[in-house]
């Protein structure tokens, strides 16, 4: 990796050299060498923190990130409307001509309002809610009150997926009564509604909690959703956070990703709730 961040610093240095001086020194100031970051929303703030970290070492290069989700940002590398994509899972079998690089972990982990009496649920049970086999919280040991199960859309994101696989639910009957694409949006409606359930970043999740959220983690099988047990290996509920690029990447694509995937960014990694991916 060390090889890596240093070839593609100096690439990106002479292309920023013949960006400044290629056309003499009285022409007028240059614009900025710009690189556009598209996709997951679970990345986007680690991955803006990142950029901004990466400008203050590079002057002249902006890097401009996107938030939207997992799907969109493979979409817009393939167009060509962005130069690299953020995906919150592995690639599929029909992406294997994209570039794939991990730079982080997170867990994922069923969240319930902090009032809701339920603090654990079986993964049958899981599978009974998201295919609406279950629908009160009774049976489950809460109050006589409906779910109001949330999920992402599928084939946008890419929890729907992992989740269905994890919980034994074929995907196509993976299925919520109110569809939000967003983590923090899916965290929001959990807080507004005390018979809520979503699945959402164990990091971001984290994150609201600190910030005073009403919200309780449910546990995997008897393991508690944490940062620290994605960290240690324990918590199985895992997908690596990766950027994407179509075909080889150019030199600036080449150094950011570099950058990404070093230890000069591990702190934001933590910072974030995330998992670096070699730790």
């Amino acid at each position: 990796m060390k090889k890596l961040l240093l070839l593609a610093a100096a690439l990106l240095a002479g292309l920023l050299l013949f960006t400044r001086h290629g056309a003499g020194e009285a022409q007028p100031r240059p614009a900025p060498a710009v690189l556009v970051v598209s996709g997951s929303n679970t990345m986007a703030p680690l991955v803006q923190a990142m950029a901004r970290r990466f400008e203050q070492q590079h002057a002249g290069v902006r890097v401009d990130v996107g938030d939207s989700n997992s799907g969109r940002g493979l979409a817009d590398v393939r167009a060509g409307q962005a130069q690299v994509a953020m995906v919150s899972r592995m690639l599929r079998g029909d992406e294997q001509d994209l570039r794939y690089l991990p730079i982080a972990r997170d867990g994922l982990a069923l969240v319930v309002h902090a009032d809701n009496p339920v603090t654990s649920l079986s993964h049958a049970q899981v599978a009974a809610i998201y295919s609406g086999r279950v629908t009160n919280w009774k049976p489950l040991g809460g109050r006589d009150e409906p779910i109001l199960s949330i999920a992402p859309a599928r084939g946008e994101h890419g929890s729907p997926a992992l989740v269905a696989q994890h919980f034994k639910l074929p995907l196509e009957q993976l299925r919520a009564q109110h569809t939000v694409g967003d983590n923090a949006e899916r965290l929001q409606a959990v807080q507004a509604h005390r018979n809520a359930i979503a699945f959402v970043s164990v990091g971001e999740a984290e994150r609201s909690r600190q910030a005073g959220a009403a919200l309780r983690l449910l546990a995997d099988e008897d393991i508690a959703a944490t940062s620290r047990n994605v960290a240690r290996g324990d918590y199985p509920l895992v997908r690596p956070l990766g950027l994407v690029t179509r075909g080889q990447p150019g030199a600036l694509s080449q150094a950011f990703i570099a950058f990404c995937a070093s230890s000069q960014v591990t702190d934001l990694i933590v910072a974030h709730g995330f998992v670096p991916y070699l730790d």
